[in-house]
């Protein structure tokens, strides 16, 4: 329980991150090419993640 509760604390302070990582890249030289390769990045980064997730748990997450 304490774990879980700490997981959450630690994922709600990390988010502004990539949000202020964003704002950086779109206020850069040709910002709007760089900010869709950064959302595009992520979302890959996120699809891994869950097709990791998911064949580790044999589809049960």
């Amino acid at each position: 329980m304490v774990l879980d509760l700490m997981l959450i604390a630690l994922a709600i302070t990390l988010y502004p991150l990539p949000l202020m990582a964003f704002a950086l890249v779109v206020s850069s030289a040709r910002g709007v090419w760089k900010g869709l390769v950064f959302v595009l990045a992520w979302l890959a980064c996120l699809v891994a993640v869950i097709a990791a997730v998911l064949a580790l748990t044999d589809g049960r997450p």
